[in-house]
């Protein structure tokens, strides 16, 4: 075999070429069925592979304005339940509280929005008190925060979620006036202003 390798190099390089071509595109196929994450570019900045930004399809109200909290209601044509099951892993959930956390925070870039509302604080809290992840501690006080309408370090919340997602553009660097989270949410969810 050792002879033969030797005597047909080009051949044994063609083979193993092939095998090596083999296995990645049956990686590939095999990887195809799976959720993406987002990908690094060559900037460093973290491409999200999504063809619209979460949230940008919900009906969102303002019900009223209370301090520093805009109550937003949702008119919902999936429960939930369905939009967050019990399963969640624990990237989706960071991202859950990464894109309502933009709603309320200043930051050069923003990938993604959700409307920060009541319902789904609740949800990912009972998932959290249901469930084991590894930081779910974190995620506890900065939802527990929430619940209580205590916004005043919603900044460092995006930015410890940030972190924990190894961000490097778009790091939080204050937090909204009531006037300029109007505005974010008007752009967002255009409905909600009517």
């Amino acid at each position: 075999m050792k002879q033969f390798i030797v005597n047909h190099k080009f051949l044994s390089i063609m083979i193993l070429v092939l095998i090596g071509s083999a296995a990645y595109v049956g990686g590939m196929l095999f990887q195809g069925g799976k959720a993406e994450e987002p990908q690094s570019t060559a900037e460093g900045e973290t491409e999200q592979k999504e063809e619209m930004e979460p949230g940008k399809d919900k009906k969102v109200s303002i019900e009223n304005t209370d301090g520093n909290y805009i109550e937003i209601r949702e008119e919902r044509e999936v429960p939930i339940e369905d939009e967050i099951p019990l399963s969640i892993s624990e990237y989706e959930l960071q991202n859950k509280i990464h894109y309502m956390s933009h709603q309320k925070i200043i930051s050069s870039k923003k990938w993604g929005s959700l409307p920060l509302t009541m319902e789904r604080v609740n949800r990912l809290i009972d998932i959290l008190e249901s469930s084991t992840y590894n930081n779910e501690e974190t995620y506890l006080r900065i939802l527990k925060a929430w619940k209580n309408k205590d916004f005043s370090e919603i900044d460092d919340h995006h930015n410890t979620i940030w972190k924990m997602q190894d961000g490097n553009v778009g790091k939080a660097t204050g937090i909204m006036s009531m006037e300029e989270e109007k505005e974010f949410i008007e752009h967002h969810y255009p409905d909600a202003l009517d």
